[in-house]
């Protein structure tokens, strides 16, 4: 089954962090990190939610660009970060003049929210105010370590505070169970694709009780199998169905996936063990890899992983793939090229990654479930 969910790096590997998560068939997408952007206007205005790990200029830079974009339109777009996010994106929005803003009738809003060790508050940014906060959410205690953050019908989002320095925050995506229509059985049952059977995904995954009742598409001159009598006709507008056999029917549900963005972190142990239990078991690991191993201390220093410490925590937390990205500018033109430069970082992620399985393999607790995996190594950080 094709993924809903389509997650592509968007410069390459040398250039600034930014993540593009888009959904199939929806014109909904969230960007994780906004430095230096290479995406294009139709996929900027399909943004919904911004994550922020930090504010640090390549992380952060290219959030006048979505401002410009979006103002005029209809829109909230809900940005989530570390502390003081809520007063870096008013300096930015402060620091224009707002006195035509009047002039549009459409409001965009931004809703902020910071994501504390130990605390989170949201605050409103409204163009109708001409961007001045507004207080939405009071701050209140959350429990420390990985917690959620946004939870829909079809996903939940969680993040995990790191440090780089300053703090910094990883982000994991997961699906709840996906639903898949079978074609086979709408021929078979006499029904055809239409509106009805995202209504159809949309109570599913609303938990809605199996006796409500969703109306179908039928199929002109189709009788399903095992009826009769009537005409043919009528087969255009079949009866009402319980949601159960519509579910039992036509529907394969698959468990959802998981996409995890982690970057810019030190590679300390307490870093290491929260990025890898964030990452446990996805589908989709998106990790930096900054510094090659030979540099290993001025990885410490600048607050940054080694392409063995990612490879690691993707080995440590049974990463089904994973992505390496943030490589430091130093390596952009080692010999023989670009290309031969990201061989030499994947292999030595690959060493990482044996080092991570063999260690969580050895580590696996009753029933076969991965036990918390103790971290190897890590390097000083600059004092």
């Amino acid at each position: 089954m094709r993924p809903d969910l389509i997650a592509r790096i968007v410069n390459d590997p040398f250039g600034d962090p930014a993540l593009f998560l888009s959904r199939r068939f929806e014109k909904t997408a969230f960007l994780f990190d906004i430095g230096d952007l290479s995406l294009g206007s139709r996929d900027l205005l399909k943004v919904t939610h911004v994550f922020l790990s930090h504010t640090h200029m390549d992380h952060f830079c290219g959030f006048d660009r979505l401002l410009r974009l979006l103002l005029g339109r209809e829109k909230t777009v809900a940005v989530y970060g570390p502390p003081g996010i809520i007063q870096q994106v008013g300096a930015r929005l402060s620091a224009y003049s707002w006195n035509l803003v009047h002039r549009y009738r459409d409001v965009l809003r931004f809703r902020v929210t910071e994501i504390g060790e130990t605390t989170s508050r949201t605050h409103v940014f409204s163009s109708r105010l001409s961007f001045k906060a507004e207080e939405e959410m009071r701050g209140h205690a959350v429990s420390g370590g990985i917690r959620p953050i946004l939870e829909t019908e079809d996903l939940t989002v969680t993040a995990v505070p790191l440090d780089h320095g300053i703090p910094c925050i990883a982000y994991r995506v997961t699906e709840t169970a996906r639903i898949q229509i079978r074609p086979d059985a709408l021929a078979r049952h006499g029904y055809v694709p239409g509106p009805w059977l995202g209504k159809l995904k949309q109570a599913l995954y609303a938990g809605r009780p199996g006796t409500d009742m969703i109306q179908p598409a039928g199929s002109p001159g189709h009788r399903a199998a095992g009826e009769t009598g009537g005409h043919a006709a009528a087969a255009e507008s079949p009866p009402p169905c319980s949601l159960g056999k519509l579910r039992d029917r036509l529907t394969k549900i698959r468990p959802g996936q998981s996409i995890v963005y982690i970057t810019d972190l030190a590679g300390t142990r307490e870093n290491i063990r929260r990025a890898a239990a964030l990452a446990r078991n996805a589908d989709h690991l998106f990790i930096e890899a900054v510094f090659l191993e030979a540099d290993q201390k001025h990885a410490g220093k600048k607050h940054h992983l080694t392409a063995r410490q990612a490879g690691w925590i993707a080995g440590a937390s049974g990463a089904k793939r994973y992505t390496l990205f943030h490589f430091s500018a130093r390596y952009e033109k080692m010999n023989p090229g670009r290309e031969e430069t990201q061989a030499v970082f994947y292999a030595e992620a690959a060493r990482g990654v044996a080092e991570g399985a063999a260690k969580r393999g050895r580590n696996t607790g009753p029933g076969g479930n991965a036990a918390p995996v103790p971290c190897p190594f890590s390097y000083p950080a600059a004092v």
